[in-house]
C-alpha cells in the first residue's frame, strides 16, 4: 500500500473509533464525522489506485456526502420512531429536526452548484465530447 493510502486508512480507523465511542453522541458533529469518513474513502481510493482527486470532485463530494449523512440521520430517526431528544443517544432535540432538514437541503443544492460551476469550465470541453449534456444532471 502507498504511504498516502496508509495515512488515509489510519485516519479512517481513528475517526471511526472516535465516532463509535463518542462523536455520534454530539449533535451535528456526528454528520460531519460521517462526511469526513466518506471523504476519506474517496481520498484513500484515489491514493491506492493512483487516481488524482480533483478539487471539483472533492468539493462536490463534500456537499453531497454531508447531505447524505443528514438524510441518513433523519431517516434513522423516522424509521425507529424514537423521540428526537437528548435521550436517543445522538444529542439532538426535536427543535433541531427542521434545522437539520434545512442543512441537508442546502448542502444538496451546494453540491449541484459546484457541479454546475465545474461543467461551465473551459477544461470540461477537453474531457467530454458533448459537455452540454452534463447540464441534464442538474435538473430535478
Amino acid at each position: 500500500m502507498l504511504p498516502g493510502g496508509f495515512h488515509a486508512a489510519a485516519s479512517y480507523l481513528a475517526i471511526t473509533l472516535a465516532y463509535s465511542l463518542y462523536l455520534k453522541r454530539i449533535a451535528l458533529v456526528d454528520v460531519l464525522a460521517l462526511t469526513g469518513l466518506y471523504i476519506l474513502r474517496l481520498l484513500a481510493g484515489g491514493a491506492v489506485t493512483l487516481t488524482p482527486i480533483s478539487h471539483w470532485l472533492a468539493g462536490f463530494s463534500m456537499f453531497l456526502f454531508l447531505s447524505l449523512a443528514i438524510v441518513k440521520r433523519l431517516r434513522s430517526w423516522r424509521t425507529s420512531r424514537q423521540q428526537f431528544d437528548a435521550r436517543n443517544g445522538r444529542g439532538y432535540l426535536l427543535a433541531d429536526m427542521e434545522q437539520m432538514r434545512s442543512f441537508g437541503t442546502a448542502s444538496a443544492y451546494a453540491a449541484v452548484v459546484v457541479f454546475a460551476i465545474y461543467i461551465s469550465g473551459a477544461d470540461v470541453v477537453k474531457l467530454y465530447r458533448q459537455p452540454r449534456l452534463l447540464w441534464l444532471m442538474c435538473r430535478s
